[in-house]
């Protein structure tokens, strides 16, 4: 690893620290739950995709709560440039991730079959 992957790398992690932060100081509490599973920066530092956790949203809630997220971005920017560490915020997207879940679907899956074959 380089030393540009290197900081990346950690403003990757960072990142998922203040936005772990920032959502737990929301008062909404329909939003203020989520789990942070990945950050994906891009072109630099000007994007940013937010992974949460998918077992946390319904998803016949999702629209709702991903309009909830893109208002509350704003007050979610401004927590991390007040943090110190980002003196320029990226723009943020915030998808959900489901690949815990399938990762338990996929261990269920593999205990059935084991205990077909016990």
């Amino acid at each position: 690893m380089n030393e540009h992957e290197i900081r990346h790398e950690r403003n990757k992690a960072r990142l998922i620290e203040l936005m772990t932060e920032a959502l737990g100081s929301l008062t909404d509490d329909r939003i203020n739950a989520f789990e942070v599973t990945k950050v994906d920066l891009k072109r630099g530092k000007y994007d940013a995709v937010i992974y949460l956790n998918g077992k946390d949203a319904p998803k016949e809630k999702r629209q709702q709560l991903h309009a909830l997220l893109a208002k509350a971005s704003g007050h979610i920017k401004q927590f991390c440039i007040e943090s110190g560490d980002w003196y320029r915020m990226p723009s943020l997207t915030f998808k959900f991730d489901d690949s815990m879940e399938l990762n338990n679907n996929l261990e269920a899956l593999f205990d059935k079959i084991k205990k077909k074959d016990s």
